[in-house]
């Protein structure tokens, strides 16, 4: 854990093949911001949470072809990032993975990826050329949150499958006030209503779902009344 974190004169690693089956300690080489170039090593199968956070110069990584889980926060805040390759085994994508990659263009996907969470993508500002096993797709099905959504639909990507996150909420809901009750809207668009979307948020008399909703996960029984189109 930490092996190399905070090490800011660190510009190139060179990784001797051992036992070791991952990557997988936090923040391995989190905050090396000159690091410019990695590639990873066959052997590794794992990248754990922040392992390469605030890399801030790293450009280029070649990723192993037995990777098989990117951890939360794994290449957040990547600022000269602009393209990835994912190798077929990658199976993980987690939480706020690509985080403020504001200049990743491009991402290159494998069919094989079952779980990818819907704020991998956050604040990923110039993404819109995704390739599903080398071919460019303009409409993807994975969970996207409606942040992330809002950036794909301005650089010209559909997205099927919209959840309503936490993060969302704050910025996209709108609040309304009339008969003396206080109305919280959720966007149009919006699919899915994600687990504890709405737990910091109280004190709502009323909710109005979009027609677009299809999925309302775990909502409190402490707000008022929930209304659907």
């Amino acid at each position: 854990r930490d092996v190399f974190i905070n090490c800011r004169t660190l510009s190139s690693v060179q990784v001797i093949k051992t036992g070791r089956v991952n990557i997988n300690s936090k923040c391995t080489f989190s905050n090396c911001c000159l690091l410019k170039e990695f590639e990873m090593p066959n052997f590794v199968t794992s990248i754990g949470d922040k392992a390469f956070e605030q890399c801030s110069s790293l450009s280029k990584i070649i990723l192993g072809n037995r990777v098989e889980c990117l951890k939360d926060l794994c290449f957040a805040n990547c600022i000269n990032l602009e393209e990835i390759s994912l190798p077929k085994t990658v199976t993980y994508i987690g939480n706020y993975t690509f985080l403020n990659c504001v200049n990743l263009q491009r991402i290159y996907l494998p069919k094989s990826v079952s779980k990818l969470s819907p704020i991998a993508f956050l604040n990923c500002e110039k993404l819109h050329e995704i390739y599903i096993e080398g071919e460019q797709v303009y409409e993807i099905d994975f969970p996207i949150s409606f942040g992330v959504f809002q950036k794909f639909l301005k650089n010209g990507v559909q997205c099927k499958n919209i959840y309503f996150v936490g993060c969302d909420f704050e910025k996209y809901s709108r609040i309304v006030i009339e008969n003396n009750q206080k109305i919280c809207e959720i966007p149009k668009g919006v699919n899915y209503l994600s687990k504890q979307c709405l737990h910091n948020y109280y004190g709502y008399d009323i909710i109005h779902f979009p027609q677009s909703l299809k999925k309302v996960e775990n909502l409190s029984s402490e707000f008022g009344v929930m209304v659907y189109p």
